[in-house]
């Protein structure tokens, strides 16, 4: 599904974001890459970093519930295509990914609508992916 589809079903509010929203914002991951050091991203679509939203967002307890763990262990099954072609879009692109509405799974294996985001990062002397993801339950 679609924002605009969300958007035309009233899911979404606006909301305009002030410059130092953004500073703040960038601030934050600028500090979390920093603490997460050169072994936290895995290039073999495993978890190597996650932050205590993702914990609450996909019902873990901890963090050795995700680490080591395919990303697409928590992807509904008619996601993952999708999920692939962004990320290998940003990669051959070297631009974000626009926001899309996807589904995740729990480790429950409840399901999830979020939103998600992708843009390119420069990584240790090559090129990652960072994914950012908003849950849209409440929404919903």
């Amino acid at each position: 599904m679609s924002l605009k589809q969300w958007a035309d079903n009233g899911w979404l509010r606006a909301h305009q974001s002030s410059r130092q929203e953004a500073a703040d914002l960038l601030s934050i991951v600028d500090r979390d890459l920093g603490d997460a050091g050169r072994t936290a991203i895995s290039a073999d679509w495993r978890f190597g970093i996650a932050y205590n939203a993702a914990l609450k967002l996909f019902g873990a307890g901890s963090l050795a519930d995700l680490l080591g763990r395919s990303v697409f262990d928590l992807v509904h099954a008619e996601d993952r295509a999708e999920v692939m072609r962004r990320y290998r879009s940003a990669l051959s692109t070297g631009a974000a990914n626009p926001p899309i509405v996807q589904r995740r799974l729990r480790l429950d294996g409840s399901m999830v609508y979020v939103e998600t985001a992708s843009a390119p990062l420069a990584w240790d002397g090559g090129t990652a992916v960072q994914v950012v993801m908003r849950d849209l339950t409440e929404q919903r």
